[in-house]
């Protein structure tokens, strides 16, 4: 039982589980036994470039832009 932590505060995770955190949120991991972790960042500076259509498509917008617990 894997548990990440956040400002969100504390989820378990299941196989196949995706969590997406925005550009400096902090976050942890804890009873971390058996969990395969892979990490995928993307810089600001890309976020400001070539992924700035983000900022225009609604779902990404909202995940990643101005939804619950944005800066």
């Amino acid at each position: 039982m894997t548990r990440p932590l956040s400002y969100a505060g504390r989820r378990q995770l299941s196989v196949g589980d995706v969590l997406l955190l925005r550009p400096g949120v902090w976050h942890g991991y804890e009873d971390c036994q058996g969990l395969d972790l892979y990490n995928c960042c993307f810089s600001v500076e890309l976020l400001q470039r070539e992924l700035a259509w983000t900022r225009e498509d609604p779902l990404p917008s909202y995940l990643l832009w101005t939804g619950p617990h944005s800066l």
